[in-house]
């Protein structure tokens, strides 16, 4: 057995100079000195030697006796202090044992072959040991928090990889595993909270599939957008204008504008337009762009009064212009031919160079869109585009490229008073990705709109909400197909299709954090007959077992909003917690 990297590893100076207390002041066969009082029970010399493992893991302790389990090994003693040192083992809380002199020196194993018992103060066999057998505990046995948390190594079939103490998380061991921990969400003596509610608690009182939003992050994300664009310069020429389309529960809108988190929001057809109205926004909160409207859409927004309409096809403006109760006042949703989305992810952009799409207008009809309005009597005061999808700062070049060549068509518009520049900002999905540096997107947008003259708006669905929810699941088989371990949850990308659509994995959090339990490498997968029905694959995760509690990070956006009832599995449940 290839033993751990020990935290009780100690340097050879501080070897030797306990080998001075053991061997050269004790004068009886036990190896506690002589001013711990006698007990036939204690290690013997004879029977128990601390010596050097190798240069990697220190010292530990050897056996030149065999024992058969449930033996009772050895009696300990050491002296009681309140804090945890590298030599302690825990008695109860605030209270430690401090034995430098043989089970201070236990090597580790996820598969040990003894146990300490701190109330009777023993060691038992738990698995036999054989003469010449290094005496092997489980650390995370041995304290609350251990003196040094460490990577496991020891070869067992069911070793844990990162040992931790009883009431630590991985956190203390490997922060990158929990790249997501944030304010509002992290774990607290290995239970998953969030917005200051136990993830376990959640599930258990209303079931799943259950989605929950934070309300505190949905502010805060905005916040920093905010923050952002006033340092850049921008203040008081932007608009933040929440895209309703990613996530419209009704009081998570309600919240947004009771808050006054963002100005307005953006939506994209007459059923969104009387839902906001309906949750407080007025009509001039509201940016209304749609594609392949309807002379019966039309129809409808006509008569809402005050509502900012952005037409996205010569089709459009020309039916339009010809309805007598439509407003002059309109905005022209254009196409720059260019696109940006996470990682050049084609599927998530709206324009592109490779594809043309439905979306806007191209510069080859731009001139005949500039001559329709100008036949009918429309005001062009705003130019809108929208180019992609959950793009990070090493997309931030890209951005900057279509912001030139959208000034191109702005240029062309003398009544523009207003460029809006979509959504389409982005957040990590893995532990790879990057927060974007608003810093830097805000400095593009100052730097070619530095005149003054125009409002810079933009329409954030994901950035605002995507991180701010989870998708509560639980585990309804855990079990090995062929090589692979597959853990079935009870919710399906029907439900939140991201993954299915655009290969955006959803990273699973245990709502508890076992750190005594082996890792595994397993792919979460959902309840739906499709193939392609699955959250993420090949994650490396304690060991899960069938009814544990799954959450699903980054569901917030386009999750519920999206939900289908494909095979007829599409109910679940949606909180806002404040």
């Amino acid at each position: 057995m290839v033993t751990s990297v020990s935290p009780h590893a100690t340097s050879s100076s501080t070897v030797a100079s306990l080998d001075t207390v053991k061997f050269t002041e004790n004068k009886h066969p036990s190896l506690y000195p002589s001013r711990f009082p006698p007990n036939e029970a204690y290690p013997l010399a004879s029977d128990f030697e601390v010596k050097r493992y190798d240069d990697q893991v220190g010292m530990g302790v050897i056996s030149y006796r065999a024992f058969e389990a449930g033996d009772i090994v050895a009696a300990i003693t050491g002296d009681r202090i309140e804090t945890v040192l590298q030599h302690t083992l825990q008695i109860h809380e605030g209270a430690h044992n401090f034995d430098p002199w043989f089970s201070g020196y236990f090597l580790h194993s996820c598969e040990p072959n003894i146990e300490v018992d701190m109330e009777a103060m023993e060691v038992r066999c738990v698995r036999a040991i054989a003469p010449n057998d290094w005496l092997h505990m489980d650390y995370a046995q041995t304290e609350d928090e251990l003196f040094a948390c460490f990577q496991c190594s020891c070869g067992s079939p069911d070793c844990r990889r990162l040992i931790t103490g009883r009431k630590q998380s991985v956190a203390d061991v490997a922060p990158s595993v929990l790249w997501w921990k944030r304010e509002g969400l992290s774990y607290q003596d290995n239970e998953l909270i969030f917005a200051g509610r136990s993830v376990n608690a959640l599930a258990q009182q209303h079931g799943t599939p259950t989605f929950v939003y934070d309300g505190a992050r949905l502010v805060s994300n905005a916040a920093r957008l905010t923050a952002a664009l006033d340092a850049s310069g921008l203040e008081g020429r932007h608009r933040v204008m929440y895209a309703m389309k990613a996530n419209r529960f009704e009081p998570l809108l309600t919240y947004l504008q009771c808050t006054g988190a963002v100005g307005g929001l953006d939506v994209c057809s007459p059923d969104e337009v009387e839902s906001a109205m309906g949750c407080g926004y007025r009509a001039d909160q509201l940016s209304f762009t749609a594609t392949s409207l309807s002379r019966a859409d039309i129809e409808r927004i006509s008569k809402i009064k005050g509502l900012m309409v952005n037409l996205d096809s010569l089709s459009a403006l020309r039916r339009w212009g010809a309805h007598p109760a439509c407003g002059r006042d309109i905005g022209l949703r254009i196409n720059p031919a260019q696109g940006v989305g996470r990682s050049e992810n084609e599927l998530m952009q709206y324009s592109g160079d490779t594809s043309v799409t439905k979306f806007g207008i191209y510069k080859e009809q731009f001139a005949e869109a500039l001559a329709i309005a100008a036949e009918y009597g429309l005001r062009i005061t705003r130019i809108h585009f929208h180019v992609g999808c959950g793009y990070l700062t090493p997309q931030l070049p890209a951005f900057g490229a279509i912001l030139d060549e959208c000034l191109r068509f702005i240029d062309r518009v003398t009544t523009c008073e207003v460029v809006i520049i979509g959504g389409g900002l982005g957040v990590p999905y893995t532990a790879e990705d990057e927060p974007l540096d608003l810093s830097a997107w805000a400095s593009l947008l100052a730097s070619r709109f530095s005149d003054g003259k125009l409002g810079v708006w933009l329409e954030p669905g994901s950035y605002l909400v995507q991180d701010a929810g989870l998708l509560l699941t639980t585990a309804n088989s855990v079990e090995l197909k062929a090589t692979k371990m597959f853990v079935g949850t009870d919710a399906g990308f029907n439900l939140a299709p991201e993954p299915a659509n655009y290969a955006l994995p959803f990273q699973p959090i245990p709502a508890t954090w076992k750190p005594t339990r082996p890792t595994q490498t397993i792919t979460i997968a959902g309840n739906i007959n499709e193939a392609h029905d699955v959250w993420f694959e090949d994650i490396e995760l304690p060991q899960v077992d069938e009814d544990d509690v799954i959450a699903l990070y980054n569901a917030g956006a386009y999750s519920s909003s999206m939900a289908s009832n494909h095979c007829l599995r599409g109910s679940f449940k949606e909180f806002l917690l404040l």
